[in-house]
């Protein structure tokens, strides 16, 4: 039950992390405090830890970008008016090349974790990401609602 309350705790901390004045996530923080959550969740040893840690900081970084890159050209695509079906195809399948980038680069760096935790940890860190990410939209959408219903 602790360990609920301070996942609930430190992901509403997140949620909110980037949306402070309105600035841009400040990627290496944030993979900081997704590692304090891990190291709570998954008990690594302090061993296990320091191993585990500069890795993860690392995969974080290079999913981030992979997701930046094909979110900005989404983006860009979904606001231009004269966008041709053949546009929006390109983009489809480099949506999913993105996927797939971000597969690659969790498949890397989950080979890389077995060699300095057990598999049932590297599982726990799994379990932990997803239930990070759940708890992060759920704050999301409950923070939009907040500014659907002062408007």
């Amino acid at each position: 039950m602790r360990k609920i309350i301070t996942l609930s705790f430190i992901l509403y901390s997140l949620a909110g992390f980037s949306q402070q004045n309105h600035s841009p996530l400040d990627l290496e923080n944030f993979a900081k405090e997704q590692g304090k959550i891990i190291l709570e969740l998954v008990n690594l040893t302090p061993e296990e830890a320091s191993a585990f840690l500069p890795l993860y900081y690392e995969m974080v970084k290079k999913r981030f970008e992979v997701n930046v890159e094909i979110r900005k050209k989404m983006k860009h695509i979904g606001r231009n008016t004269n966008t041709t079906e053949t546009e929006f195809q390109k983009i489809i399948d480099e949506q999913f090349a993105a996927k797939e980038k971000v597969t690659a680069i969790e498949k890397e760096y989950y080979v890389k974790f077995s060699k300095a935790l057990p598999a049932s940890k590297i599982f726990k860190i799994c379990v932990a990401e997803v239930r990070m990410t759940k708890e992060m939209l759920k704050q999301h959408d409950k923070r939009q609602q907040e500014i659907k219903s002062k408007n």
